[in-house]
């Protein structure tokens, strides 16, 4: 959903896990999101997701190696 609208995933998101409003900035007012737009938040979440996946995939393939590995120690022995 992200990849398609990150507003409407940005929303929902704050919606989601915030009970008050004050996640809410103007942009006129609030230097934060002056210093840190939309695009900013979008590139974050993206690396976030990618090195979140990356990292799965990293330990999934340590895992497979060492789980070859001991199979093959245990034929030897």
């Amino acid at each position: 959903m992200m990849l398609v609208d990150f507003s409407t995933m940005f929303w929902k998101f704050h919606l989601l896990f915030f009970d008050n409003d004050l996640w809410l900035l103007d942009i006129d007012t609030d230097v934060l999101i002056q210093m840190f737009p939309e695009d900013f938040f979008n590139e974050m979440a993206r690396a976030m997701v990618g090195w979140g996946a990356g990292s799965v995939v990293v330990v999934a393939a340590l895992a497979g190696g060492y789980r070859i590995h001991r199979r093959k120690k245990r034929g030897k022995a």
